[in-house]
């Protein structure tokens, strides 16, 4: 399962976690020729957990992509780390929760309004290469 997560606004392609890719149909083909460097994508160990979960439970292999803002990226993957360790942050380690959070879930910026043309072309892009190269 492939899941479209958090797809409209940033300028960075991640795709997560690390762990499912080790083997498999998904990781073969997100990580086959050079898409990470042709695309920029990024493998990341924690992504936020989405509607892969209930797929996961299941042991169905499974994939997060997401686009997101290059400068949040680092804080949204430590939460993501934090979240899948049910572990809580220092007290003080975040001062400012990152703008993409707001995207998510029924958050105060979740509507179409927000979504950036650009971030979706450069997904679908992403989606259409690992396809195609993967043949």
């Amino acid at each position: 399962m492939i899941n479209l997560d958090v797809c409209g606004v940033g300028d960075q392609i991640v795709f997560g976690p690390r762990k499912n890719l080790t083997k498999g149909l998904l990781g073969d083909m997100l990580t086959a020729s050079n898409l990470l460097q042709k695309h920029k994508a990024r493998i990341v160990d924690y992504i936020p957990p989405g509607d892969e979960m209930s797929f996961e439970r299941e042991g169905i292999p499974n994939i997060s992509i997401a686009i997101l803002p290059n400068s949040e990226i680092d804080v949204v993957i430590k939460l993501a780390e934090y979240m899948e360790k049910r572990q809580r942050p220092q007290p003080g380690e975040f001062t400012i929760m990152p703008m993409i959070m707001e995207t998510m879930h029924n958050g105060p910026r979740d509507y179409t309004d927000i979504v950036e043309e650009g971030s979706m072309k450069k997904v679908l892009n992403f989606l259409l290469d690992a396809i195609y190269s993967y043949n």
